[in-house]
């Protein structure tokens, strides 16, 4: 990937988000992959089941 230009930083959401941000600011191309960690059982309700 380097070849090509393209970087991979691994970072907390809000770090990866302000990156995001000034990134699109500077007219570069941008993607960011987010993972969101849910506790065991707290899904269900965080989805809208009972």
């Amino acid at each position: 990937m380097s070849s090509q230009q393209i970087g991979v930083e691994v970072m907390d959401t809000a770090a990866a988000c302000r990156t995001y941000n000034i990134l699109m600011n500077e007219g570069r191309n941008v993607v960011a992959g987010l993972i969101i960690s849910i506790p065991q059982g707290r899904l269900a309700s965080v989805i809208g089941y009972q």
